[in-house]
Parts: C-alpha cells; structure tokens; sequence
C-alpha cells in the first residue's frame, strides 16, 4: 500500500475513539459532556475546542493525552475531550500548518505552535476569551454543583427553598381563591395569578434539567418567575444559565426580584418582548459569532419548512375545494356514506381516488416525491392489492380494471377538455 495514503500514527486509544471513559462521576468522553460539537450539553464545538488546543500548545509542546489533562484541569474535572475529538483536532492542526511535531516518542507526537497558529489566535481572540471563560464557569458550578446536592434534603440551598416557600403559599392561597370562586359562581381572573406548575412539577423539570447539563436552557413565558427558580438552579448547578422570556414587564421585574433574593441572579437572563424576535435576536447572536459554522441556519431552515408542511397541510388534503368536474374524474362525485362489509367498487374507487387526487393536489403545491400507497390498513377487509398479496381473495380481476380504466378515462378526458 501506497504510505501516502495512510493515516499518521497515533496512540492505540485513539482506535477507541469516544469509548475513553473515566470514573467518579465526571463527564469524559462520549456522553453528554464529550468532544465534538456542542450538541447534547458539550460545553465546546468543534471551532471552540480547536482554539483551545491551539492555546495550550502555545505556552508548551504537548501531546494528546497532555491536552486532554490541560483541558481537563481547566475545567476543574469536570470536562475531558475524548481522544476521538483531540486527534482529529491535531491532525487539522497540522494540516493547516497551524501546528507541527515537536518530537516523537513511540507512537506518540508531541505538537507545538506555529507562527500561523499565533496570528490564526490573535484573530479569534475573543472566541477564545470566551471559550474559556465557559471552561472555568463549568469548573465553577461543578464544584458548587457538589456542594448543592449535600445541601437541604431535596439538594437545595436555604436561600432557594426560603423563595419557594414564599410561592407555595401563594400557590395554596390562589388554590383556596379559585375554589371558593367555583362555589359562589364569581368570576376568577387569570391575569395576575401565579397559576405555576406546581412542587411536584418544578422538581420534575429541575431533575430533568441537571440530568441534560444543556449549556442553555430556554423558557417561554417567565409569569412570575416559579418554574424559573427551579430552572435557574438547575443551569447554576450545571454551569449553565437560562433565558426565560415574558411580554409582561411587570411579571418579569417580580420574576427577577425572586431570583435575586434566592441567589440565582447571575445565572438568568430575563428578557422581556415578543418571544419569536427575542428568539431571533438570540440566533442571529449566535451566527455572527460563527460565520463559518451554518449548521444552525440549516436547522431553523428545517424547522420553519416543517411549520409550513403543517400549516398548509389542512388546505391540501381537503379535497372538498376542487369544483364537481375534478371530483367526477377521481370517482369522488358520488360518495357513499355507508358501504357493505365485502369489498365493493364504489368504496375502492372512493379509497383509491381519494389518494390520487391528494397527490395530484400535493404535487400541484410543490412536493417533490409522492408515494400512493393503496392497502395499509392490513386489516379486514384487506385492501392490499397494490402489495401484490392474493389479488383474486380481495379484488377480483373485472373489478381492478373497472377502477383502473375509469381514473385513467377520467384523466384523458380532462386533458382534451384543456386543449378543446
């Protein structure tokens, strides 16, 4: 084999890839803490974690198990990339002559920095101060995140469960107002109720939370700041923080009082206005600071095509809009409200018209691929004709040329009538 061809050596545990896992509870490796992109809670993506390495290689020549250590302990113990995101990151390295080898012992490489490595650094300065700010706000709140959990019986400090208590009572008083409004037949107004989730709820949402350790965590509709106590703890014992969003002013500036008085402040970021702008603002935030990086546009892009889909989806399937002609075509002019048990014509031509005209109407609307899928109801009677599944049992031959023949006239008549 050409040599040209082969992949540089490397330590056996890069072979591994993301199964390098360590103990004590700690996030290495493949999990939610992992190397890589900053999908599923990864404190750095792939841009981020480059810089990183690049800024350890500029204080001393390092290998890959000696930059692992050095993120490592940036982050108190609480992150360690696995080798299958540390050596891709040295092979890039090297590649873009941002690094070089330094030495060789064995199978392992030891990589230090160039002058292209400096200037591509200086240029992303700020990426960079950013990206270890996170690493020592991990460091942090893994370390308060341990103190949290021996704190309190549901692992909560004083401050946090003083502002809850405060909550709970008005959760009790309100429940006490709403009852006494049913009996006496009074109005109840919901505008300035707490109406929260509830003890048991927020517990929930707190525990789910720490268990995904996402960066950020997004909450629609601050009211008056409950649910986002339990929230704000959760991204403070994680290393996170959370943006919870309310058109309210008033609701919002109550909200953010109770934060503060449970010590939560520094970990939550009130924003008041429409949801879908703040939204857009935090997006196009994040782009600017990723110019290269378009994973999230093509994402928004997914989602808003799919909002479309299911937006335009009613109009479509309702077949009720197309003039008598059409209808007439597709064998649907003449619909039946009840059918026998055995299989019969008029219902086929209706169950099978039905879809073709769907399609067309699909079709018609810009969707690119359409499958006619006539039988997938498997159940009795059995329609699967189409799968080629005992034919003479369920349809027999007259009848399926019948409705063949009756769509396929209907057609060609109506593409006589255009050009008449």
């Amino acid at each position: 084999m050409d040599r040209r061809h082969q992949r540089p050596e490397r330590d056996d545990a890069e072979d591994r890839g993301h199964r390098h896992h360590r103990g004590g509870g700690k996030h290495h490796g493949k999990g939610p803490r992992g190397g890589g992109h900053r999908s599923g809670g990864r404190p750095l993506d792939h841009g981020e974690l480059r810089l990183i390495v690049l800024s350890l290689l500029s204080e001393d020549p390092r290998h890959g198990y000696e930059l692992m250590r050095g993120i490592e302990s940036l982050s108190g113990g609480a992150y360690s990339p696995s080798p299958g995101a540390i050596y891709p990151t040295l092979y890039w390295s090297e590649n873009t002559g941002y690094a070089e080898v330094a030495a060789t012992e064995g199978s392992k490489k030891s990589y230090r920095l160039t002058e292209a490595g400096q200037s591509f650094l200086s240029a992303n300065e700020g990426a960079l101060k950013e990206a270890v700010e996170r690493l020592g706000s991990l460091r942090e709140h893994s370390q308060a995140r341990d103190r949290h959990r021996q704190a309190g019986e549901d692992g909560l400090d004083r401050n946090i469960l003083e502002v809850l208590a405060v909550y709970h009572e008005r959760i009790e008083r309100e429940q006490e107002e709403r009852k006494a409004a049913r009996e006496t037949g009074k109005e109840f107004s919901r505008d300035n109720r707490l109406l929260a989730v509830g003890p048991k709820t927020g517990r929930f949402i707190n525990i789910l939370a720490r268990s995904l350790e996402s960066p950020t965590i997004l909450e629609l509709g601050t009211s008056f700041g409950y649910s986002a106590i339990w929230l704000g703890e959760a991204a403070r014992a994680t290393g996170g923080r959370l943006i919870t969003m309310e058109l309210s002013p008033e609701k919002s500036e109550q909200a953010r009082q109770m934060s503060e008085k449970a010590g939560l402040a520094e970990h939550v970021d009130f924003r008041v206005g429409d949801a879908i702008e703040l939204i857009n603002r935090i997006n196009a935030d994040y782009s600017s600071r990723r110019e290269h990086d378009g994973r999230l546009d093509a994402r928004i892009r997914t989602y808003e095509l799919a909002a479309r889909l299911q937006l335009s989806a009613t109009e479509a399937l309702d077949v009720s809009r197309e003039p008598e002609h059409v209808l007439r075509m597709y064998g649907l002019d003449r619909i039946q409200k009840n059918h026998p048990k055995e299989i019969n014509v008029p219902e086929e031509t209706e169950y099978f018209g039905r879809k073709c005209l769907i399609a067309r109407r699909l079709i018609e609307r810009g969707v690119r691929f359409v499958q006619i899928w006539s039988g997938n109801d498997n159940s009795f009677p059995r329609r699967n004709w189409d799968s080629h599944e005992k034919i003479e049992d369920v349809m027999d031959l007259e009848s399926f040329v019948h409705l063949r023949t009756h769509i396929w006239r209907s057609l060609r008549e109506e593409k006589a009538a255009q050009h008449a």
